[in-house]
């Protein structure tokens, strides 16, 4: 039920965010926070969204290495588990937002595969009786959960970087957006009934990984085992694309912010600082899952996404009005 209402919550929130991209056709979020805000206070907003590139991205990064080191490569260091995973973005990116476009199309059909391979095993094992009863706490846990799917949806501000290269952005932005939403949102509900009718509301609660942990706990047959294995290929694809994607919007952001006409040479840099902040942001496995504390996500969704976006807003607002005056003043000379 959190799963679902976070879809509504996120889907209005990705409308504002591509809204007013809309209105500042070829223009990034840098450029037109700028033109909003004017030269200072426009990259000082832009520069909440630079950090939020990099907190998100390097969380992710380090919950994927605490998965590999935990339960395939536990003799190989973490930060080379994760340096190996940025190098790989940082040559796509460098190489420019075609080839990373091109790499999403090729891994799509092998991530949707994956999804539904590691979905349908555990079907042979689940019990629905495990998801009642329904709202025995009331509202409360409910509403609270959907907090955080809500707040990740902040990584849609990519789109904000994407928009100058989109041909025609009115006509797919938006769409691509809501498709993409939909999708992760029937994803992220159909792991969530999964995980509660194979390990129970308990066991799954408990379960530092649910979904990986769900998939090794079911055994196919004695010549078929650790088919674990469903579950971190898709999640490895999709990491590298949201890394590319992250990496791209970062560094083209920031040479925005200086001014600089290529963002290639701060690609580099900037995933050594990624590396960096992934290994030491976080002491264990243990706090990086702080991160997923709802508390945690609801000050810094007011914080870091939707304060910038009430100011952007408002000034869009404001200066619309001023901008229609003059065309009036023309017409009627006319």
């Amino acid at each position: 039920m959190s799963a679902i209402i976070s879809f509504f919550s996120s889907a209005a929130l990705v409308f504002i965010i591509v809204r007013l991209t809309l209105a500042f056709p070829g223009k990034s979020l840098v450029q037109y926070s700028q033109e909003l805000l004017g030269g200072f206070m426009g990259k000082l907003l832009s520069s909440f969204y630079l950090l939020l590139f990099l907190f998100m991205a390097g969380t992710d990064l380090r919950i994927y290495g605490e998965v590999i080191k935990t339960s395939f490569l536990p003799e190989t260091p973490l930060v080379v588990t994760m340096a190996i995973m940025v190098l790989i973005s940082v040559m796509v990116v460098f190489s420019g937002l075609e080839p990373l476009g091109r790499c999403a199309d090729i891994i799509f059909p092998l991530f949707l595969l994956t999804i539904l391979a590691s979905l349908f095993f555990p079907l042979l094992y689940a019990d629905f009786g495990n998801l009642q009863p329904v709202l025995a706490r009331g509202w409360s846990p409910v509403l609270l959960a959907s907090v955080t799917p809500t707040t990740i949806t902040a990584q849609y501000t990519n789109l904000t970087m994407l928009a100058p290269s989109v041909q025609e952005p009115r006509k797919s932005l938006m769409k691509a957006a809501m498709w993409s939403l939909l999708g992760s949102s029937a994803v992220l509900l159909f792991f969530i009934i999964a995980v509660i009718a194979v390990l129970g509301p308990s066991e799954g609660f408990r379960a530092t990984f649910p979904v990986f942990k769900m998939i090794r706990s079911i055994s196919i047959s004695a010549f078929l085992e650790r088919i674990e294995a469903l579950t971190i290929f898709p999640w490895g694809m999709g990491l590298f694309v949201n890394l590319s994607l992250n990496l791209y919007s970062g560094s083209k952001g920031l040479s925005q912010v200086f001014g600089l006409t290529d963002n290639r040479s701060l690609i580099l840099p900037m995933a050594v600082i990624w590396v960096a902040f992934s290994f030491q942001g976080y002491k264990d496995s243990f706090e990086v899952l702080q991160f997923f504390n709802p508390l945690f996500h609801f000050a810094g969704f007011y914080f870091f996404l939707t304060v910038p976006l009430i100011v952007l807003w408002t000034a869009y607002l404001l200066k619309k009005p001023r901008q229609k005056q003059p065309q009036d003043k023309t017409k009627e000379k006319r």
